[in-house]
């Protein structure tokens, strides 16, 4: 069996609108478009990679060699004409199993209508409710609240209980479907949160902390229902909660950054009592990657740093994830970084940043791995929008 691997950064959404005929926006087909070769990079050896874009021969070429990936494209009207293909996307959501159906990929290797519900109710942010509610509990390091709140008289109450909170819808990610508050129930709150409660059983609620610091722990959930540790993620987010980009670190690295704060043994602890509760919680219903996503928050009593354990737990592969692999197979040991996903409006401001930045940070590579230097990890052409790409310290 071929595994057949895609890029597909609508997942959220999809899982949000939970209709096996829901479209993406424009804006979210087009990233998956001018990022589809991003699998290239974590792909199985011999496996194949999904686009139907009119790929930059010499660039795949060039990087095929030049780091040894054993790795072919197939376009979607190539998957009927084989057999025994494996999909293995970024995301599970209904929307994706109804055009797997479609291309001609085997119901046999899809997940059917039972496990797909169970995944999209996984995915829903009352898993990260509860196993907030569980990790807290087991160490006086730890901190963080999270509310279910399931009526309009609820979300007022904790709006106003807080000088300042962020509201959440249970089905999104990624920046999207966040409403902060500062003290006051205004009328756009109420039709918002009306509108979540409705569609999706309610409004998480969580008061606001002093961040310091966002990172992740990433897993993978194995055949056998273990959930094992992969390793640690340092990202970055805008002021509205949106992905902007990873540290290139070994854990080691990461690990030292984060024990600047607060303790190694708590970091330790609290990555083994999530593989024991993410095992218990999920119970062999997914399969693969997924990560949680933290924080280092400050208060103004000791302990002044307390990591907040789970502030959202992600059942996919994701971008921390990525850099995390990308770090670990494709740059020198020792040696940092940064990966990035970027947006231009224009195509050719983007070209135009990326012959730049070639030219003041050229490549250099050693036995196959990155010493320093940008690389654009998918083509740039004239009218791509999106990049996916790495800087690392010489």
């Amino acid at each position: 069996m071929q595994e057949v691997y895609l890029f597909n950064p609508d997942n959220d959404l999809a899982l949000a609108n939970g209709d096996e005929n829901y479209m993406p926006p424009l804006s979210v087909r087009k990233m998956a478009d001018d990022l589809s070769l991003l699998p290239l990079w974590y792909a199985s050896p011999g496996a194949l990679v999904m686009s139907n874009n009119n790929v930059d021969s010499v660039w795949l070429r060039q990087v095929e060699e030049t780091f040894d990936l054993s790795v072919q494209l197939i376009g979607e009207n190539e998957i009927a004409t084989r057999s025994s293909l494996k999909l293995c996307p970024w995301g599970w959501n209904a929307t994706l199993i109804k055009r797997a159906c479609l291309l001609g990929f085997s119901e046999s290797f899809l997940p059917d209508k039972e496990q797909m519900k169970m995944v999209r109710e996984l995915s829903h942010r009352s898993l990260a409710v509860s196993l907030l509610r569980e990790l807290i509990t087991s160490s006086s390091s730890f901190c963080g609240l999270s509310e279910e709140l399931t009526s309009d008289e609820a979300v007022r109450e904790f709006v106003e209980r807080y000088p300042q909170v962020l509201l959440k819808a249970p089905w999104s990610g990624s920046g999207k479907g966040l409403r902060p508050g500062k003290g006051e129930y205004t009328f756009h709150i109420q039709q918002w949160g009306h509108r979540v409660i409705k569609n999706q059983r309610c409004v998480v609620g969580e008061p606001f902390m002093d961040k310091v610091k966002d990172f992740a722990m990433e897993f993978v959930c194995e055949d056998s229902g273990r959930v094992r540790f992969v390793g640690y993620s340092l990202f970055e987010t805008d002021g509205r909660g949106a992905y902007k980009g990873n540290q290139l670190a070994s854990d080691e690295a990461v690990e030292e950054a984060l024990t600047k704060f607060v303790s190694v043994v708590d970091l330790h602890h609290l990555c083994g009592q999530l593989e024991k509760q993410l095992s218990r919680l999920l119970d062999k219903k997914y399969r693969g990657y997924l990560g949680v996503d933290m924080m280092i928050c400050h208060f103004s009593e000791d302990p002044f740093y307390r990591i907040h354990p789970c502030v959202e737990v992600n059942l996919r592969m994701n971008m921390g994830l990525f850099a995390r692999l990308f770090q670990d197979h494709f740059v020198i040991s020792g040696r940092t970084g940064y990966f990035s996903v970027d947006y231009f409006q224009n195509p050719s401001l983007l070209w135009k940043d990326h012959q730049q930045k070639q030219e003041s940070n050229p490549l250099c590579i050693d036995n196959r791995r990155v010493s320093s230097g940008y690389l654009s990890l998918t083509p740039i052409g004239k009218n791509t929008n999106y990049r996916a790409s790495i800087w690392v310290e010489g």
